[in-house]
């Protein structure tokens, strides 16, 4: 279910329909660790990777957030 609001700038609150449907499906995959990341979001088609996070979140997922892969340069 999608709310408007203040508080998000205007933008829908939740999911789309379409990633509200898939939401069990790609938790049980998450929870499973048997495929990585990008490929659930392959396989559902999700975009960017704070989508799946936020799919997973609102699935009851307990997810700490995006966190990009730092490289050290050395200087």
């Amino acid at each position: 279910m999608l709310f408007y609001g203040e508080l998000n700038g205007g933008q829908p609150i939740g999911l789309s329909s379409r990633y509200e449907f898939i939401t069990g499906d790609v938790r049980e995959m998450y929870e499973k660790k048997q495929q990585s990341t990008d490929q659930i979001r392959k396989i559902f088609g999700i975009k960017s990777q704070p989508t799946l996070y936020k799919t997973l979140s609102f699935a009851g997922t307990d997810v700490k957030g995006f966190l990009k892969k730092r490289v050290n340069h050395p200087s």
